[in-house]
């Protein structure tokens, strides 16, 4: 007997389709008003469907922060396979930092801050994700083949995340044409050179 097609999703095909839709939610709305059945209602699934993938508000939101540091993993992996060296390649880094700021998994990153707050079960994601970041910026520095002592390039990447996440907390979400942000952006983007410079051997 022939088994015969249907449209019935994959499991992982629906696992990515919930992952993208509360990405989707979150940016339009806080974490404390989206919800399962929201999720659920804007995919036209019933709760129980979207409960079997994902039992707790908790533990859709923790695999939407997994699925975000993969984007962004995924971002940084394609930027520093073309990162130039020297001051050229800080600055490279800014503009890739600042083209990153309004992707959709920029905001999981705001909200798992907030969350974790009051969740302990997300503080030490949130934890862990500060020190990724700090990890990728040492690496940029790093790679960008400064004259600059070991201990100066730790420190400059503190410095640069430092101004980048104080930017992203002023600003996100932001239209990234208007004027006063991009005024904003200008000014960071001086502050980096002036960061950079000041620790040129």
């Amino acid at each position: 007997m022939t088994k015969t097609a249907t449209n019935k999703p994959r499991s992982s095909d629906r696992r990515e389709q919930i992952l993208r839709e509360t990405l989707k939610a979150l940016g339009e709305d806080s974490y404390d008003r989206f919800s399962l059945r929201d999720i659920a209602k804007r995919l036209s699934i019933s709760l129980g469907n979207l409960q079997y993938y994902f039992p707790t508000k908790d533990d859709l939101f923790l695999a939407t922060c997994e699925r975000a540091q993969a984007d962004y993993d995924r971002s940084a992996f394609i930027f520093e396979e073309t990162q130039a060296s020297g001051l050229e390649g800080m600055l490279q880094a800014f503009e890739w930092y600042i083209e990153e700021f309004n992707q959709p998994h920029a905001v999981v990153w705001l909200i798992l801050g907030q969350v974790a707050i009051y969740n302990p079960r997300f503080k030490e994601l949130r934890d862990q994700s500060y020190r990724d970041s700090q990890t990728t910026w040492e690496t940029i520095v790093k790679r960008s083949a400064l004259q600059i002592e070991l201990k100066d390039a730790k420190s400059l990447a503190t410095s640069i995340l430092a101004l980048l996440d104080g930017f992203s907390l002023r600003n996100f979400p932001a239209d990234l044409s208007d004027p006063e942000v991009k005024s904003q952006i200008e000014s960071l983007r001086a502050d980096v050179v002036a960061l950079v410079e000041t620790r040129i051997r």
